[in-house]
């Protein structure tokens, strides 16, 4: 089990990071209202990803702590114990949940005049961010921070201030 080399010199994998913050907005999105109903049917709240569907807001949320496990492992840990592909694979899949989920109602809003509310687009937008920071990851996209050294300006230490009234008169 190899170090990262970007972690040991103070490199931070960008596709990593796109990854995790598609995966922390997915698995928020979960609690946000997916289905919301127009005219007022026996659920004028809407339906959350959790109260909607079965078994894909199980897989969603697996998907998403999965990703940000593997993302987040090198950055915290140094090494990485999990499968790399996990976070470059959960986006994808991710995606592919949400955008069936988005074309077919769940059976819990089957019947109902349903509308797609604020959860269903960030979900879309949080798997579609995964797959963007898995196509970063893939082309080895990174961000280097080094810190450095506050440089003094050595023509203000050497030049001395006088007061107006002590320089000579020209």
């Amino acid at each position: 089990m190899a170090v990262d080399r970007r972690t040991e010199t103070g490199g931070v994998d960008g596709g990593r990071i796109v990854v995790a913050l598609g995966a922390a907005l997915l698995l928020a999105s979960l609690f946000v209202d997916w289905y919301g109903f127009g005219n007022g049917g026996p659920h004028e709240g809407g339906f959350s990803a959790w109260t909607a569907f079965e078994l894909v807001d199980v897989l969603l949320a697996l998907l998403a702590v999965a990703a940000i496990a593997t993302a987040l492992e090198p950055m915290v840990r140094g090494n990485s114990h999990l499968p790399a592909g996990t976070a470059s694979a959960a986006g994808p899949i991710a995606l592919l949940l949400v955008v069936v989920s988005i074309v077919n109602v769940p059976p819990a809003a089957q019947g109902l005049d349903s509308d797609l509310e604020v959860g269903a687009w960030l979900a879309l937008a949080g798997a579609a961010i995964m797959c963007a920071g898995a196509l970063l990851a893939f082309n080895r996209i990174s961000l280097v921070v080094t810190p450095r050294e506050r440089k003094t300006d050595v023509h203000a230490a050497e030049t001395k201030t006088q007061p107006l009234s002590d320089r000579p008169n020209p």
